[in-house]
C-alpha cells in the first residue's frame, strides 16, 4: 500500500444532501478497491481557474489514501464515469530522505587534502593579479 493524495471537485449545482452522497460513494469506491481513506478535507466552494463544461466552480474534496498503484488505475476510471465528478487528481506521495551527515574523520581528511599551503595566499594588503 502506498499514501495517495486524492483531490476531486464535485458539480456546483448539487444541495448538500446530493453532494454527501456524492462523497460518500467516492469513499466507497476506494473501500472496495481495498484502500482506505486516512484524512478527508473539505475545501469547500471555489471558482474554477477556468469553466469546465458550464461550471465556473465546484465543491473541493482532497483525501489522503492508501491505495495499491493497480487500484489507482481502476479508480482513475470510475471517478471518469461518475457524473458527480467534474474533475480529479492522484498524486502519491514522496518519501524525502534525511540527509545524513559525514563521518568526522572523513571530513577531517578531506579538509587535510585540500589544506593550501601558506606561500599562497596572499598578503591583505597585495593586490590580486587573474593568471591569463
Amino acid at each position: 500500500m502506498r499514501n495517495y493524495e486524492l483531490t476531486y471537485i464535485v458539480k456546483p449545482d448539487l444541495d448538500n444532501a446530493n453532494r454527501a452522497s456524492a462523497v460518500e460513494r467516492v469513499n466507497e469506491l476506494i473501500a472496495m478497491e481495498g484502500g482506505s481513506v486516512v484524512n478527508a478535507k473539505e475545501w469547500g466552494m471555489r471558482k474554477l481557474g477556468y469553466p469546465i463544461g458550464k461550471h465556473k466552480e465546484g465543491f473541493y474534496m482532497h483525501l489522503l489514501c492508501q491505495l495499491t498503484p493497480a487500484s489507482v488505475k481502476s479508480l482513475d476510471n470510475r471517478l471518469k464515469l461518475n457524473a458527480d465528478v467534474i474533475r480529479h487528481l492522484f498524486v502519491q506521495e514522496e518519501h524525502i530522505r534525511p540527509v545524513r551527515r559525514g563521518n568526522k574523520k572523513a571530513v577531517a581528511v578531506i579538509s587535510e587534502e585540500i589544506s593550501v599551503s601558506p606561500d599562497l595566499i596572499p598578503a591583505a594588503d597585495e593586490e590580486v593579479v587573474a593568471a591569463e
